[in-house]
């Protein structure tokens, strides 16, 4: 089994405010992502850390799980490796699958493609959008 993991952790310094409760479609902007990851998951995840507790009220996390970055200032590897020490030991999760918490547009037929892709259990899965890497990513 795969889970969905978004990574929300960031200060959003260039707004000015959190980033992730921006108004997209009148919703905040990681409610969409959570939205769309958690239909396609069974099991979910939302890595948040600036800002954690005024973020947590202001978004309906559905069905996923609130793992928290304490150490968010290190960069999105810091909130990497959060979700990959929350899912260590849940041994019937097979890959994680990365999402950016403000990217809500990812197509359905990409999460198709990464959770159905047949890999050997030992390499990272990233697409190319327009000869340019990025989200989601697969991590066996």
């Amino acid at each position: 089994m795969n889970a969905g993991v978004i990574l929300a952790a960031g200060d959003s310094k260039r707004m000015g405010f959190p980033k992730q409760i921006a108004e997209i479609k009148n919703k905040p902007l990681l409610e969409a992502v959570i939205e769309k990851v958690s239909s396609n998951f069974e099991s979910s995840s939302v890595v948040l850390g600036f800002e954690n507790e005024f973020i947590q009220e202001k978004i309906n996390f559905f069905n996923s799980n609130i793992l928290i970055n304490e150490n968010w200032r290190e960069g999105i590897i810091s909130s990497i490796r959060t979700a990959l020490f929350f899912y260590q030991e849940q041994k019937q999760i097979e890959n994680l699958i990365f999402f950016l918490g403000d990217q809500p547009e990812v197509k359905d037929e990409v999460i198709f493609a990464l959770q159905n892709s047949e890999l050997d259990n030992s390499k990272v899965l990233i697409p190319q959008y327009r000869y340019k890497l990025g989200f989601p990513v697969l991590i066996p």
